[in-house]
């Protein structure tokens, strides 16, 4: 427990898995940055140059988090990376209106498919683009937001 007695604190093993999940989506997110801009067409350069970057924010990013919280994260990508790639179009459904497949080179569907990841949801409707899962069972809120510029450096 924190000094005051009443927040537990988390363990190494809690906060190795975190950094070790937040790492990993990173790289995740910008691998999928560089295949957007060259399946649309971009140099190798530009693509490279798109960068991409992962923040924290909430009470994981103030570091005042109790131990299972959720991390809010914000993924900021350039401006060659959409809502559409974000979420990916929907390629096969059930009866029900439950998607079962999305394009591949989504980055909503590289999540889901991802071997340590669990509990899968986007939240399309949302003003801001969000996918909700957990990553090794870190819970972890992903928004997405587009600069107006072609490189996030």
């Amino acid at each position: 427990y924190a000094d005051d007695g009443n927040v537990p604190l988390e363990s190494k093993d809690g906060i190795q898995r975190r950094e070790r999940a937040l790492n990993r989506m990173g790289e995740l997110a910008r691998d999928w940055i560089q295949s957007v801009c060259r399946r649309k067409g971009f140099s190798k350069e530009v693509a490279e140059a798109a960068g991409g970057q992962l923040f924290t924010s909430g009470s994981y990013r103030l570091g005042v988090h109790e131990p299972g919280a959720d991390i809010d994260t914000i993924l900021v990508a350039p401006n060659m990376c959409t809502r559409q790639d974000f979420f990916g179009q929907v390629l096969e459904e059930s009866e029900d209106g439950t998607v079962l497949k999305r394009d591949p080179e989504s980055l909503a569907e590289r999540i889901r498919i991802h071997d340590d990841v669990t509990n899968f949801v986007p939240v399309e409707g949302a003003a801001v683009p969000i996918l909700t899962f957990d990553w090794e069972g870190v819970n972890i809120d992903l928004l997405f937001a587009r600069l107006n510029s072609a490189a996030v450096p």
